[in-house]
């Protein structure tokens, strides 16, 4: 028991393991976890995505879970190409495409994805610079909790 004037601080250690596990992503040039999702680059320049996905996280044009890494698409529907590197945020991702540009998907709350809407993406959009310009000249890319930013 304590003496008068003294305090006893309880500290309380937990420790998980973890298990690596095959997450059928041979091939992993680059990996981001954001808020309940993961993102991988590919060695052939493609990005994958897996986790939750009910704004569009995933990128993959749908809002359906994946339990395995499913493509990234671009919004016109092909998969997303020439990726160079790859960020996890809130609800959201943007990926750095070879030559400077940069796409972004999922959550759309407050424009966070920079293509001059508010509405989620479940597929990859170009960040413009503004309402009629393409967001160039990237070197990198962090998207936040409700936020996105790039050095350019």
């Amino acid at each position: 028991m304590d003496k008068p004037g003294e305090h006893r601080t309880v500290v309380t250690v937990s420790v998980t393991r973890v298990r690596a596990v095959d997450m059928r992503v041979r091939g992993t040039v680059d990996i981001a976890a954001g808020d309940r999702h993961t993102c991988a680059v590919m060695s052939d320049e493609t990005a994958r995505c897996w986790g939750a996905n009910d704004t569009g996280t995933v990128g993959d044009g749908s809002t359906t879970a994946r339990r395995y890494p499913a493509v990234v698409e671009h919004a016109n529907g092909t998969d997303l190409t020439a990726v160079a590197a790859v960020e996890a945020g809130g609800g959201h991702s943007c990926a750095r495409i070879r030559g400077g540009t940069a796409v972004c998907w999922g959550s759309n709350v407050d424009g966070r994805l920079g293509d001059t809407s508010t509405i989620d993406r479940t597929r990859a959009v170009t960040v413009h610079a503004g309402p009629t310009t393409d967001l160039a000249g990237v070197v990198n890319l962090t998207p936040g909790t409700s936020h996105s930013c790039a050095v350019v």
